[in-house]
């Protein structure tokens, strides 16, 4: 293989006589964007965990926004896509949310998106003492455990899943629980109408009615809480119908936490690899 001086990332094979491109097959392929520009936009788009906007990143990046509102949703279509690979499993918590511009009517009868979001735990030992978990549980007979006083069981938030949805009945509902949890999980709900269904998922399901002064829900409202501020912060006047596609760059984010300091890798693997069905 031989480089084309006279064309970009091309080469010219000597054995098959044909040409061909380093970018074929990747998110660059087509593009009329440098992939300086391209990396750039990946780095900016990955290091902050709020996100970045279009707006930002055109001034970044001196581009016209309307090319980084193109980059910007290719980039959330590969996280999308990713994500779709998995599915949530052992415990899960689900409640329905509404988003949107404020005022206007609230409750189950606003005019704001619905959407429906699932939270997995998963659970673990904690040591009472150095308040670190404890790699690779088992269970409370595990020889590790000798001594049980200095452990506490617990269940830890660990992936989400997010689904704008034209209506909260049970059929739509039993629909985003088919698609996102794995069969014979258990899932938690309050006493909503709308889930009193779930049984026809094959799933154990548990109703417990919201406490405002309980922890149940605890941690699946921050996450909604944290998902508002990421989409109404970041994305100023966003457009209903990319509503999914900013849900899903913040599931993406949420459920790689942990690896922030390799998070523009992936991002960069996902754009040489372009697997979107």
């Amino acid at each position: 293989m031989s480089p084309i001086s006279t064309r970009p990332h091309q080469f010219y094979c000597k054995d098959c006589h044909r040409q061909y491109s380093v970018l074929k097959g990747t998110l660059f392929e087509n593009s009329k964007i440098s992939l300086n520009k391209w990396f750039l936009a990946i780095f900016l788009a990955s290091r902050d965990k709020r996100g970045v906007s279009a707006l930002t990143l055109s001034r970044e990046l001196d581009i016209a926004r309307p090319h980084t509102l193109s980059m910007l949703r290719e980039l959330r279509d590969l996280m999308a896509s990713r994500d779709r690979n998995y599915k949530l499993t052992e415990m899960i918590e689900i409640d329905e949310f509404y988003i949107g511009a404020s005022g206007g009517k609230q409750g189950r009868g606003t005019s704001k998106n619905k959407v429906i979001m699932a939270l997995s735990y998963k659970t673990v030992a904690k040591n009472i003492e150095t308040d670190e978990f404890v790699n690779d549980y088992e269970d409370s007979t595990s020889d590790m455990f000798n001594d049980s006083s200095q452990y506490e069981i617990i269940d830890i938030p660990m992936y989400c899943k997010t689904t704008v949805v034209d209506a909260l009945d049970s059929k739509t509902i039993n629909h985003f629980v088919g698609d996102n949890i794995e069969i014979g999980s258990k899932i938690i709900t309050d006493k909503y109408r709308g889930y009193n269904k779930l049984l026809e998922t094959k799933n154990v399901h548990e109703q417990i009615e919201f406490d405002l002064n309980g922890n149940q829900y605890k941690n699946l409202h921050i996450v909604i809480s944290n998902l508002k501020s990421f989409v109404l912060g970041t994305y100023h006047g966003l457009g209903n119908e990319y509503l999914q596609s900013y849900l899903d760059e913040f599931c993406y984010r949420f459920n790689r936490r942990k690896m922030h300091d390799i998070l523009f890798n992936r991002l960069l693997d996902l754009a040489i690899e372009n697997k979107l069905d």
